[in-house]
């Protein structure tokens, strides 16, 4: 676990935007008849629970995101659904050169699009904002910690511009 990234989470996770708390803890799962539910408290994830998925999967999970959900658990952090390990999955095979992405957090930018690392190449750390119209991704950051450390600044500093924060990554690849 990245000692300064834990740090950084439990020092941000109690912080508000306005009256809003920057982190709620809870389950988002896409594929659940309500996708977001909330719980009464953190509830960090266990390396079991990692090892299981990453088995599952076929992967390792990048640094920052086992970092995050052994620190203070899936939730919404900044609006963005990070979710659970149990509940992720690997895009479809048809998707081109996004093939194998796994989604970490989801609805990033209140418009459905995720933030997914490259399951396929484990040693890349690099995170992904992937867009759902148009179809593809561009790097979000160099890793989970930079990205959550990027989205936390941006949250806390002009919460009204996210979607626009997501829209200036570039180079966008589009896939077809």
């Amino acid at each position: 676990m990245t000692a300064d990234f834990a740090e950084f989470l439990t020092e941000h996770a109690s912080k508000k935007v306005g009256n809003k708390p920057l982190f709620v803890p809870g389950l988002y799962d896409e594929s659940a008849k309500y996708a977001w539910i909330p719980w009464k408290g953190p509830s960090a994830v266990r390396d079991s629970e990692i090892a299981t998925a990453e088995e599952r999967l076929r992967c390792t999970f990048p640094a920052g995101y086992r970092t995050f959900v052994q620190t203070v658990g899936p939730g919404m952090w900044a609006d963005a659904g990070i979710a659970h390990p149990k509940t992720l999955y690997a895009f479809d095979e048809d998707l081109g050169s996004m093939s194998g992405f796994i989604a970490l957090a989801y609805n990033v930018d209140g418009c459905g699009n995720s933030i997914a690392f490259n399951g396929r190449d484990s040693s890349n750390q690099q995170v992904y904002f992937c867009n759902h119209d148009p179809f593809g991704y561009a790097v979000a950051a160099a890793s989970f910690e930079e990205w959550m450390q990027s989205v936390t600044h941006q949250k806390l500093s002009a919460p009204n511009k996210m979607r626009t924060f997501y829209t200036s990554m570039a180079p966008f690849r589009h896939v077809k």
